[in-house]
């Protein structure tokens, strides 16, 4: 299933725009190799520097960045700075400096009904937002004009312009006035809406074939009021049970065999497709 004639025939077929196969996101085997290939090789979110320094040493790399810390327990993965690329450059570019940002503290820890890749697509694409996050939509414009998709070696970038109103679900006013979002190869995102200078990380770790584990870390500008950070978690936890209906929806449609693969709508999905190309390529090695 896994040779290289396979996957040859499979990085084509996900070139063209058809999806990964569906079996890959219920097989315990497909797990098993992600493990050993992906998340064993990657380097991994370990949280708010300021904690990181208070655990021993228990990793064979680490590294940091702004106020988050990193870890790696693998020799030839990719220098983290190689990793993160752009990124640094990107936040600043549309807005924000992370460097000053402080921790404030963890929510939403949950676990999904579904495997961690339809996590990591859902997140990777807005094509459903207007229908499916409401509230969303309200804050950020979604329209596929205004709203921009990139893709670097290891990383997806989508980056949309706030809307303004009285009518809005948070407050928005403040020195962000754009929103971005990064996912970061394996299992883990940046996500910055307009207001308050801020960014939340939300990581998505594979605890059995359809089980993911979830949680977002908060940091924000110094002085920032607790109301400001209550709105703002409220907002997200509204979007995410909204996503957590739609990912389990997807699992169970995969589970049930009915389909073998799908396709994508490239112009709205690249995303997806650049993250499944990146599956493919590290279960091929």
């Amino acid at each position: 299933m896994y040779g290289l004639p396979v996957t040859v025939t499979l990085r084509s077929r996900l070139l063209e725009g058809e999806t990964l196969p569906a079996s890959w996101y219920s097989d315990p085997e497909v797990l098993r190799l992600e493990e050993e290939r992906i998340f064993s090789r990657s380097w991994h979110y370990a949280g708010p520097i300021t904690l990181a320094e208070q655990r021993p040493p228990r990793v064979l790399r680490a590294a940091t960045w702004g106020p988050l810390a990193f870890e790696c327990n693998d020799a030839d993965a990719p220098p983290f700075e190689e990793v993160i690329g752009d990124l640094s450059h990107e936040l600043v570019s549309h807005g924000l400096d992370p460097s000053p940002l402080v921790y404030r503290g963890r929510s939403r820890e949950q676990v999904l009904e579904a495997n961690w890749k339809v996590v990591v697509e859902n997140f990777l694409e807005c094509y459903h937002c207007p229908t499916a996050h409401k509230s969303f939509s309200k804050v950020i414009d979604v329209d596929p004009e205004s709203y921009l998709l990139e893709t670097a070696r290891w990383t997806s970038s989508q980056y949309g312009p706030g809307r303004s109103g009285d009518d809005l679900p948070c407050d928005t006013s403040g020195e962000v006035r754009s929103s971005q979002f990064h996912y970061i190869w394996p299992d883990w995102t940046i996500n910055v809406l307009p207001g308050t200078a801020h960014l939340r990380v939300i990581v998505f770790r594979p605890l059995t074939p359809d089980r993911t584990a979830s949680f977002v870390d908060g940091f924000w500008a110094p002085g920032t009021p607790d109301s400001v950070i209550r709105e703002i978690d409220a907002f997200g936890a509204e979007v995410g049970a909204e996503d957590r209906v739609l990912v389990e929806s997807v699992q169970r449609g995969l589970r049930s065999g009915a389909i073998d693969h799908g396709r994508l709508l490239i112009g709205s999905e690249r995303l997806i497709q650049h993250f499944q190309l990146l599956v493919q390529e590290a279960l091929d090695g």
